[in-house]
């Protein structure tokens, strides 16, 4: 896991301001920096040794016809792709897997070596016959990549924050910014909240001409196409145990992948059903006694459940106890990380991050992506409860000549939109937001991931297993960020074992009813069995009942986090953000305080004081230690 940077802005460019600009990613790879200039190409690399420790290993690496890689990442097969390519007569010089990824293009070539890869990466690869450059990125967008091209400059980057430098000016897309502000918390994809830089797309490469113009776009794993019929049916006739047996053995072997390490390795721990599991299976296949790394909230006391678990498994437990009131100060820190908008939710990982590295540890891996997957959220299954209700209801006696007498019941149980829309309908809306945050896409987006399932014949079933297959191609990479970022912020590899080709391919093939049985629960706050694979697999393994049965409790943060927002927007100056958006001063702490529906009011709190934050950093080049300090000040004067 590392971080690179890549440029080409002729001779305009000298090696010490590259080396300064590429300075920005050294907590992504802060054991070793390196530099190779080819004519006027620049390719920086920032190392987290992790495979291989020796220099054998080091980045930006070459082959023998002069053709460069810098690859950020780890490929989990890479072992069993290297026996192939060694098969062919080929000779290794390390024992990392991006010697391996660098052999594989020049032998099978960029697409077919790609779709031979299973891990989590992002990658730039220089044909030195050609001088173009190939940008691409994991199906999932684990790893990230940004890159900007404009006459004759290019650059690409593992963050944006690398590329801002080169580029002739700093400017917010103000379209690309209502998604994080409103929804998401993402922009478009393919887009980043700043003019002119863009994401590679999950699954996608990108060919680069010697000129620094993009000539190709193309993708090469489309998540659509783990869709199988014949699998589905196979899985939907599987008996109960058949099915655990089935997970448990594709889950296993994730496992035993995603331990592969050089350097030292832990769990990110959260006493909840996906991070125990990965840990309790991680310890079957680990000879030595494993860490388990904790944060410890003062609103949320498991700490019995999490030393009993330890306890059980022969596993040490290292606790951050973090100070709740505290966590909001991070805010800054996380932004500039992040690169986009966000709340402190993010501030407890990082501090557990930061414990690990402090323990010289490199690597964890982490449970993360098993609710999207396994329909873990709430929202999943009210989604299925609502397409149940609507598959119901025309059948039900006079339900069409009702709708049409009595029209206003249609939304009568959600506030008002009348006086924004009139004639009010919600469906006015889709067109409204698909355009105007998607640019058409979300909506075609959706209609592919329907047909996906059209082998199931009726449009309930259809929809609650498309809809996981959407929340996957169009909202997983959010959750990516978070890995990614924080984890690297503290030069700290994270792992997800739940995310993984084979993982992936069982889960979409697997009837929603199977992962969601209905089995209504107090204690679980839920109508549902969520996740039910998981959790009978967990039964098997010996895991509590308190961990099997405990409900989706999220990133805890303390209720004193809320409180201390609440306080900082009433007297905090939103001078950038409205002078972005037109606004008149103070017009935005008044919209805020006039919100009836407080969930709405807390999500934008929190969005508008993060895009504050953003401008400021990135447009105003303020420090995040400054901000910090502001933030700390409005505090100690209180309400």
């Amino acid at each position: 896991m590392c971080g690179f940077l890549v440029a080409n802005c002729g001779s305009n460019l000298s090696e010490p301001r590259f080396r300064a600009v590429l300075d920005l990613l050294v907590h992504r790879g802060p054991d070793e920096t390196r530099v190779i200039k080819v004519d006027t190409n620049y390719f920086g690399f920032q190392r987290l040794a992790i495979q291989d420790l020796s220099r054998a290993g080091s980045q930006p690496m070459s082959d023998e016809s002069g053709n460069i890689i810098c690859f950020n990442g780890e490929i989990y097969n890479f072992r069993e792709l290297r026996n192939e390519i060694e098969s062919l007569g080929e000779r290794f010089i390390s024992q990392c897997d991006t010697e391996v990824v660098l052999k594989a293009i020049r032998i099978f070539g960029l697409e077919a070596a790609l779709n031979k890869l299973d891990g989590m990466y992002a990658g730039c690869y220089f044909d030195k016959k050609s001088s173009k450059k190939f940008l691409f990125r994991d199906p999932f967008g684990m790893k990230p990549l940004f890159y900007h091209s404009r006459k004759s400059k290019f650059v690409c980057a593992s963050e944006a924050k690398a590329i801002l430098p080169l580029i002739d000016s700093v400017e917010i897309d103000q379209s690309a910014s209502y998604n994080p502000l409103f929804f998401t918390g993402m922009p478009p994809v393919g887009k980043t909240m700043f003019k002119g830089v863009y994401s590679v797309k999950p699954g996608t490469y990108l060919e680069v001409g010697a000129g620094g113009q993009i000539l190709l776009e193309k993708s090469f794993c489309n998540l659509i196409d783990f869709v199988d019929h014949a699998q589905f049916d196979e899985n939907r006739r599987l008996s109960k145990q058949q099915l655990v047996e089935k997970f448990a053995e594709t889950f296993e072997c994730s496992v035993r992948s995603h331990l592969v390490s050089d350097a030292p390795l832990a769990i990110l721990f959260s006493a909840g059903l996906d991070s125990s599991m990965v840990a309790a299976v991680a310890r079957k296949h680990q000879p030595n006694r494993q860490t388990l790394f904790k944060y410890q909230s003062s609103d949320l006391d498991d700490s019995l459940i999490a030393k009993q678990f330890a306890d059980q498994f022969d596993c040490k437990l290292q606790v951050t106890s973090g100070i709740d009131e505290h966590l909001i100060l991070n805010l800054p820190h996380l932004i500039y990380s992040y690169e986009l908008l966000n709340k402190a939710d993010g501030a407890p990982l990082s501090l557990v991050c930061a414990n690990a590295k402090q323990h010289d540890f490199k690597v964890m891996l982490t449970g993360d992506s098993s609710d999207e997957l396994w329909g873990g959220y709430g929202s999943f299954w009210s989604y299925r409860l609502n397409q149940m209700l609507k598959a119901k209801a025309p059948s039900l006696p006079g339900s069409h000549i009702f709708k049409h007498l009595v029209p206003g019941l249609q939304n009568a149980g959600t506030e008002s939109l009348h006086h924004l829309v009139s004639p009010f309908d919600d469906r006015f809306l889709k067109p409204f937001l698909d355009f105007g945050l998607f640019g058409l896409a979300r909506e075609q987006e959706w209609q592919e991931c329907r047909t996906a399932y059209d082998f199931l014949g009726d449009e309930y079933n259809t929809n609650v297993n498309a809809f996981l297959l959407d929340e996957a191609r169009s909202r997983l990479e959010r959750f990516m960020v978070r890995s990614d970022r924080v984890g690297m912020a503290n030069s700290i590899e994270l792992r997800l074992p739940f995310l993984t080709k084979e993982m992936f391919r069982l889960a979409a093939n697997v009837p929603f009813q199977r992962k969601s049985r209905f089995a209504p629960s107090v204690t679980q706050r839920s109508l549902f069995w969520d996740k039910a694979p998981l959790r009978d697999m967990a039964v098997g393994i010996g895991l509590s009942n308190e961990i099997v049965k405990r409900p989706k409790i999220g990133t805890p943060s303390g209720e004193v986090n809320i409180q201390n927002l609440n306080r900082i927007i009433s007297t905090f100056d939103f001078t950038s953000f409205e002078r972005l958006f037109g606004l008149r001063k103070e017009q935005t702490r008044q919209y805020i305080s006039n919100l009836r529906f407080p969930a709405l009011a807390e999500r934008l709190s929190w969005t508008f004081l993060s895009m504050e934050i953003f401008l400021r950093i990135f447009v105003e080049n303020q420090s995040p230690f400054e901000i910090e300090n502001e933030l700390s000040v409005l505090l100690k004067k209180g309400p």
